[in-house]
């Protein structure tokens, strides 16, 4: 095998490797050993050799069995194996279409190693090509995590399910609950391919016939992994006889094709849709042949009518244009976005639709599954269609994946700001928390100062009235001592005289005697 050139990862090597990442772990997980997230070297070798026939190499599971010390790989370990046997071998610069065919290829190689892991399932409504055509919208749309097991794993969040399911619910006939799924969301937040599968099945393929699932799987993989824009059927004005042909339009962000019928067996012809393209009205005349406009690109131009809006351009009931666009929120948020540049963008900046255009382009889409759009309407609707593809087909990246990583961005902007919220949430409740601790303290504190002032008040108190107390004991020794020295002398008196009343009883007594 050829030895890898050394490229620039955030190149063409490096999209076509985050496209497949996702099929190529489904292959891997059913190949190893689902509870240690590891697989056998050995079932690896064919699965190796098959991708690397997939992108021109032969022999590119030969260096596997010396790559690490160990029989068995981790996922991560593998997907290094890959980038450096196979990647970075490809050229630095692929075009679009060529990256799809290596994406196709290789999702289709993936999908034959674990088909028979998810077609063997209790309830069954989707016919295999069905489970095929929603792997891959899983794989698109999925997003490569590491579980709380430490193992990786490819899960779909409930935002991007939700996207999905309104746009198979719509493509029915059926009406979207969205409440309904949001409950259902609050209680599994992520999904597995199993269970996305399960979901689907079990809750809205009730009283819809096969036929009906068929097409819808096939709308929400035109939309996702097809990329397609708008798709409908128009006249085309054919330039030799001047006649009006009616074809079958597909319309993606690099092309503009055409076919004989509806099921696209027959291609007619192609348009290559760049960042110069224009498509302007054309005033009706004489020929009847009203709702006309020009689609201009560098090198052609081509003619096209809507037909009459009841009978001939009645857009499919089930048909969506892409699900995130009837969201007034994503509306605004694309029309922004209009006016930013692309980090992808190589040369000159082309020329950028107003924001008023790809809002009336958005906006229309409601109009055309209620039926409420004028012939008028439907061709504006069609020439702005064709100026947003034009706007991305200057970048490699398709244009749902510019949605996606999009969407993606806008979750993970509401989760720090949503954590950002959190923490100043709990940084005020902290701080209230701590002014309530400091309160209580303060409280405590005084009420402690109160408790000693009482005290202190209580011991002056009783210092006072002992020290009364203790004057009033020496007032009353006071007083007895002043009573006991004037009883003394009283009682001396009483004495003396006592004994003057006897002397003078003895006197008495002695002169009466004599």
């Amino acid at each position: 095998m050829a030895k890898p050139s050394a490229v620039d990862s955030n190149g063409s090597m490096g999209q076509l490797e985050a496209d497949v990442t996702n099929a190529i772990w489904h292959a891997f997980d059913t190949l190893g050993d689902g509870n240690s997230g590891k697989a056998a070297k050995s079932r690896l070798k064919v699965f190796t050799s098959s991708l690397g026939t997939v992108l021109g190499y032969t022999r590119a599971e030969a260096a596997l069995e010396e790559y690490c010390s160990t029989q068995e790989l981790q996922f991560e370990q593998y997907m290094v194996y890959l980038l450096k046997e196979l990647f970075q071998g490809l050229p630095s610069t692929i075009d679009l279409k060529t990256i799809k065919k290596y994406r196709d290829h290789i999702e289709e190689v993936c999908w034959l190693v674990c088909k028979k892991k998810y077609l063997d399932r209790e309830f069954v409504a989707f016919p295999e090509k069905c489970v095929a055509q929603l792997f891959r919208v899983f794989c698109f749309l999925g997003e490569l995590r590491t579980s709380q097991k430490d193992m990786t794993e490819v899960i779909m969040v409930a935002e991007e399910v939700e996207e999905v399911t309104s746009t198979f619910v719509k493509a029915l006939g059926k009406e979207w609950d969205s409440q309904d799924f949001r409950q259902l969301a609050t209680l599994l937040p992520v999904f597995h391919f199993q269970s996305f599968l399960a979901f689907l099945e079990t809750r809205y393929t009730a009283s819809s016939e096969s036929c009906g699932l068929v097409e819808a799987c096939a709308e929400v993989y035109d939309i996702y992994v097809g990329d397609v824009i708008k798709k409908g059927l128009l006249k085309k004005k054919m330039s030799t006889l001047g006649l009006w042909w009616e074809m079958y339009f597909v319309l993606r962000p690099h092309s503009f094709t055409y076919f004989g019928t509806k099921e696209g067996s027959r291609k007619s012809g192609e348009i290559c849709i760049t960042s110069r393209t224009r498509a302007e009205p054309v005033g009706d005349s004489s020929t009847r042949k009203g709702h006309r406009f020009l689609v201009t690109t560098d090198d052609k131009f081509v003619e096209l009518s809507a037909s009459d809006y009841k009978s001939k351009l009645q857009w499919m009931s089930d048909f969506e244009l892409c699900a995130d666009l009837t969201d007034d929120e994503i509306i605004r948020e694309v029309t922004e976005d209009s006016d930013d540049s692309d980090t992808e963008i190589e040369g000159p900046s082309p020329t950028q639709p107003t924001s008023s255009e790809l809002t009336r382009a958005l906006m229309t889409l409601s109009s055309v599954y209620s039926g409420n759009m004028t012939l008028t309407e439907i061709e504006a609707d069609m020439i702005a269609a064709i100026q947003t593809a034009a706007q991305h087909s200057y970048t490699h990246r398709s244009y749902q994946r510019h949605l996606a990583i999009k969407r993606r961005n806008e979750r993970q902007a509401c989760h720090t700001r949503k954590q950002e919220e959190e923490r100043q949430r709990l940084q005020h409740l902290a701080q209230l928390e701590k002014e309530k601790e400091a309160r209580r303290q303060a409280e405590e504190q005084l009420k402690s100062e109160h408790q000693k002032r009482q005290e202190l008040e209580a011991a002056q108190q009783e210092l006072e009235r002992k020290l009364e107390e203790e004057r009033q004991a020496k007032r009353d020794e006071e007083i007895v001592r002043t009573l006991q020295s004037r009883g003394f002398h009283i009682l001396s008196f009483i004495r003396l005289r006592e004994c003057d009343h006897v002397v003078n009883s003895a006197l008495a007594n002695t002169f009466s005697y004599v």
